[in-house]
């Protein structure tokens, strides 16, 4: 895939049966501030700058490189949700980061679920990838025991559970959150 092939993808919209995934804009930045400095939210992620100027400049430069894809979490209304990125792409092995998923309390229980394939759908058949790794800190019961769940945890050690998500496996996540999406299922 070109260079220009990946910056277009960055102006599409992941479509989902009950949410959107699109690219944050530096118009997202006090969304994401709101998220990232909430204290029942931030408690288990990395420290931000609490200054909306950093968190925009932030954004402007995510929006530079096709190795960070940062998405807002839509409902069909448009109304913002979450955040989930796709990030460190390494396209000549096929592999990447995924996290930054911080969804905002009050919000439909399949959020969750339904961000998550679509941003591993978006990583395996958009962008070609083939594995993806992540971690949670191990205090962060909900996240670990939903990779739990579909088996995706690699390794754990005193501080963090890390997880492996690769695309051979995708197909099993597909079946077992079938009821939360609209993606079709072609068993290879």
């Amino acid at each position: 895939m070109t260079e220009e092939e990946l910056f277009r993808l960055k102006t599409e919209v992941v479509l989902g049966k009950n949410i959107n995934l699109r690219l944050a804009s530096e118009n997202d930045a006090a969304f994401i501030l709101e998220l990232r400095l909430n204290p029942l939210l931030n408690k288990y992620i990395g420290q931000t700058d609490p200054s909306l100027e950093k968190q925009k400049e932030w954004i402007e430069n995510s929006l530079k490189k096709i190795t960070d894809f940062h998405f807002i979490i839509e409902n069909k209304e448009g109304k913002q949700y979450g955040t989930v990125a796709i990030y460190n792409i390494d396209y000549e092995n096929g592999t990447a980061e995924w996290g930054r998923w911080v969804i905002k309390p009050g919000s439909f229980v399949f959020f969750p679920v339904e961000s998550a394939v679509l941003v591993l759908n978006f990583a395996f058949t958009k962008l070609g990838l083939k594995k993806l790794t992540g971690g949670a800190n191990n205090k962060n019961i909900q996240v670990v025991n939903f990779h739990k769940m579909y088996g995706a945890v690699s390794s754990v050690d005193e501080t963090h559970t890390w997880f492996l998500f690769e695309e051979q496996n995708f197909i099993k996540i597909l079946k077992l959150f079938k009821k939360f999406h609209s993606i079709q299922i072609n068993n290879k």
